[in-house]
């Protein structure tokens, strides 16, 4: 099992306990980019349906375009329009570049897990 997986669980789990600690009482929406496919699928049942049956006020919509996510977020940067509020992109020897140039057009935020 590559080592992206479990971090990804973790940050997604840790991303539900801050949102269920942090949420008002109206209704939220939350957009997650994933990859698509059966990946988004076992996220959709293992995170995102019990996370939504405990907290009836949030509604998450999946995206899956996480291959595009650097095009995708630079474009909606530059429209004003940022429609994402967790991207699950992941670091790879060909990708570093891209994220450190996220990071540095303050494009991307790092959610640090312990």
């Amino acid at each position: 099992m590559n080592s992206f997986i479990p971090k990804s669980i973790a940050a997604l789990t840790g991303f539900a306990m801050i949102l269920g600690l942090a949420l008002p009482v109206s209704a939220v929406e939350l957009v997650i980019v994933s990859w698509g496919g059966a990946y988004t699928a076992s996220q959709q049942n293992a995170y995102h349906e019990p996370y939504m049956k405990n907290n009836p006020g949030v509604k998450i919509i999946n995206d899956d375009s996480a291959a595009e996510g650097v095009a995708k977020l630079r474009a909606m940067n530059q429209a004003g329009n940022v429609t994402w509020d967790l991207v699950g992109l992941w670091k790879s020897s060909t990708t570093t570049v891209h994220w450190h140039l996220l990071l540095m057009e303050h494009l991307l935020q790092k959610i640090l897990v312990t």
